[in-house]
């Protein structure tokens, strides 16, 4: 890969810009509902904003150094969407649950979608929960599935990516040692080294998105 310094000069911004128009600017509203009973858990939220000269990066036929160029430009623009997610504790100590969102683009100076809106994405997730234990005050692991749908909303210069799914795994647990409460987590991301190329990466072009990757967290109280 380029050193970053090349990779910063294929980045080039047109900053020519104007203040929004007269009236509504920016309008637009959200709204969220959420349900709670003693053991499930609903929540659902959407939005819907309408922005004049909005400022978007986009792609272009560009090419410097070997790396593509972006412009940031404005047009006005609609931008709408929504998340859905939803737990169930199905029986002591494991709680199922799932969530769902998706982001909507449009430019409407031009009438064809933004470039670069986030794909869809749903997961599915499992969490086992201990409660004390000699050895700790508590633990848990969490196996969650997570699917991308390939985005099929493109802007005329947007380059597609496939859908991807990815396993995530964390574990932790929160003790005593010392006279100190010490908490240890352990996560995991694309348990299974998927290869697969994110849509909103600037260098899907000539780079897959991270592999499997695993982070380690120990923190104490003073």
């Amino acid at each position: 890969m380029p050193p970053a310094s090349r990779r910063a000069k294929a980045f080039v911004n047109a900053m020519r810009f104007q203040k929004s128009r007269g009236g509504c600017g920016a309008c637009g509203g959200s709204g969220e509902s959420r349900l709670a009973r003693p053991r499930a858990r609903f929540a659902i939220a959407g939005f819907r904003n309408q922005v004049d000269r909005y400022i978007y990066l986009t792609p272009t036929t560009q090419i410097a150094q070997g790396l593509p160029v972006f412009v940031t430009t404005q047009a006005d623009a609609v931008l709408w969407g929504g998340e859905v997610s939803a737990d169930v504790d199905v029986a002591h100590p494991l709680t199922l649950g799932g969530r769902a969102d998706l982001v909507r683009g449009e430019n409407r100076t031009r009438g064809q979608p933004l470039p670069l809106m986030p794909p869809s994405r749903a997961a599915l997730e499992a969490e086992w929960r201990l409660g004390r234990r000699r050895w700790a005050e508590g633990a848990y692991l969490t196996l969650t599935v997570e699917r991308t749908v390939r985005q099929s909303r493109l802007a005329p210069l947007d380059l597609p990516t496939g859908g991807y799914t990815l396993l995530h795994l964390s574990t932790g647990l929160v003790t005593t040692w010392a006279a100190r409460v010490v908490r240890v987590d352990l996560r995991v991301r694309n348990a299974t080294d998927v290869t697969y190329r994110d849509f909103l990466s600037r260098y899907k072009t000539f780079a897959d998105a991270p592999g499997r990757s695993v982070v380690l967290r120990v923190a104490a109280g003073l």
